[in-house]
C-alpha cells in the first residue's frame, strides 16, 4: 500500500472534536468527543514497507519507495479528482472504478439524530502510481485497489448508516465492504479484543512479514487492532481487491509478451507478491475466532450472531479462492505455451523462470499456511462460519 493521509472530525452537539493523521499506518486517534472512524491501512510504508521490499528482493528486484509528495495544497474533493486512477481502472477493473466513483461521490458531511459526522480526507489515488511508462504504472494497480477498498469501507458505512436511518451512537463503529458488481455489506462492529492477542500460542514457523505488521509486534492504532477481527476483515477483503485487479490487468501483458515473453514475470510479480495474503489473513481470521471461543466467549457469540460479518468473510473467501484457481489455470496455460515456443520455463516450490530470470511466487508459504488450517479447530470454527 501506499499512502493515504486521512483526517476525521466529529461535530457533536455543535462542539468539534480533534483529529489526528499519520503519515504512516494512519487511523485517527480521537479525544473523549471524537468517534472512532478506521482510516486508510498501509500496504508497503513505514514497517510494512519491509515486507513489501522483502517480496521483490525474493523474486530479484527491489522496489524504490520515495516519500509520498505533499499535495496538501491540492486537497480538492469531488468527482473527476483521478483522472489517471479512472483511465487505469476503466481499462481493466471495473470494481475498482466503482469503488472510485462511489467513494468521490459519497457526501462528507453526513448527520444522524444526535450527532453529525464530517469526513475530510485526502484522496489523490493518483498518487498511488509510480513511473513513466506504461508497464511501471500498470503494476501500481494492485496498491492502488487495495487502497481504494479501505477508503471505501470507511467512508461508505457513515452515508450508507445515514441512508438506512440507523440509531448511530457516539461508541457505534460500522463498516461497508466491497465485494464486486456494485455489491457491499454494511457491517456493525460489535466488541472484541486486539489481533495482537492471538499471539501467544499462534506457532512461531507461520509467522511471515505480514503477521508482524497486522498481528504482532504491530502498532496499536492499526485497524487489525483496534477493531480486531472486522480490522482483519478489513485486510482480507483490500488484499482480495487488490489482487484481482493485478490479475485483470493481463490483456497488457499479453500484447506486451509480443515483444518480450519475459514480460510475463512482471504480470506475475503483481499477483504473486498479494495472492497469499488470502492464507494468511483467513488464518488470522480463523484464529482470532478460536481464541474467542475459549478466551471471551461472549465476543464469540457476537460476532457469530453477525449475519452481515459472516457474509462478508464467506463472500470474500469464495471469490479470493476462486480468483487464485483461475490464476493458477492461467499461469499454467502461459508457461506451457512458451515452453513450446522454444522457451525456457522452470517451476519450483518458490521460483518461476522464463528464460535466465527466476521470480519467487510463495508456493511453500502458501501451502504451509493452508495445511495449517486443515487442524481440525480450524475445520470447525469454519464450518460454524459457513452455516453448517
Amino acid at each position: 500500500m501506499r499512502i493515504l493521509r486521512t483526517i476525521f472530525s466529529l461535530i457533536l452537539r455543535r462542539e468539534k472534536g480533534t483529529a489526528c493523521s499519520a503519515l504512516r499506518m494512519l487511523f485517527a486517534l480521537l479525544s473523549s468527543f471524537s468517534l472512532s472512524i478506521t482510516a486508510a491501512f498501509t500496504q508497503t510504508t513505514g514497517p510494512t514497507e519491509t515486507y513489501r521490499r522483502q517480496e521483490w528482493r525474493t523474486s530479484g528486484r527491489i522496489e524504490e519507495n520515495p516519500d509520498e509528495p505533499d499535495r496538501a495544497d491540492k486537497e480538492q474533493p469531488g468527482p473527476g479528482r483521478n483522472p489517471q486512477a479512472r483511465r487505469w481502472l476503466a481499462l481493466y477493473d471495473p470494481d475498482g472504478l466503482f469503488m472510485l466513483d462511489a467513494f468521490e461521490k459519497a457526501p462528507r458531511v453526513i448527520p444522524f439524530r444526535n450527532m453529525t459526522v464530517t469526513l475530510d480526507s485526502h484522496d489523490d489515488f493518483d498518487s498511488y502510481f509510480r513511473g513513466d511508462s506504461p508497464l511501471q504504472r500498470i503494476q501500481c494497480l494492485n496498491t492502488l485497489v487495495h487502497e481504494l477498498s479501505h477508503a471505501f469501507t470507511d467512508r461508505l458505512a457513515w452515508s450508507q448508516a445515514a441512508e438506512r436511518k440507523l440509531a448511530v451512537e457516539l461508541k457505534d463503529q460500522y463498516f461497508c465492504y466491497y465485494l464486486d458488481s456494485g455489491r457491499s455489506v454494511l457491517v456493525h462492529e460489535t466488541p472484541g479484543f486486539p489481533s495482537r492477542d492471538i499471539h501467544a500460542d499462534f506457532p512461531a514457523e507461520l509467522r511471515t512479514e505480514r503477521y508482524r505488521i497486522y498481528i504482532r509486534p504491530s502498532k496499536p492504532d492499526l485497524g487489525t487492532q483496534k477493531h480486531g477481527v472486522y480490522g482483519l476483515l478489513d485486510e482480507f477483503n483490500a488484499y482480495f481487491q487488490g489482487t484481482r485487479a493485478a490479475f485483470r490487468c493481463a490483456p497488457f501483458f499479453r500484447e506486451e509478451a509480443g515483444r518480450s515473453p519475459a514480460v510475463w514475470l512482471d504480470f506475475f510479480d503483481g499477483v504473486h507478491s498479494t495472492y497469499f495474503a488470502r492464507t494468511e489473513f483467513r488464518l488470522y481470521i480463523l484464529r482470532y475466532l478460536l481464541h474467542a471461543r475459549t478466551k471471551a466467549p461472549k465476543t464469540y457469540r457476537l460476532i457469530m450472531e453477525n449475519r452481515e460479518f459472516r457474509t462478508v468473510f464467506n463472500t470474500v473467501d469464495s471469490l479470493y479462492g476462486a480468483l487464485i484457481g483461475d490464476f493458477s489455470r492461467m499461469k499454467e496455460e502461459t508457461l506451457g505455451a512458451l515452453g513450446r515456443a522454444g522457451h525456457r520455463v522452470e517451476v519450483d516450490n518458490r521460483y518461476v523462470f522464463i528464460g535466465n530470470e527466476g521470480r519467487g511466487h510463495f508456493q511453500d508459504i502458501y501451502r504451509k499456511l493452508e495445511r495449517e488450517m486443515e487442524k481440525p479447530g480450524y475445520r470447525r470454527v469454519l464450518e460454524e462460519l459457513q452455516g453448517r
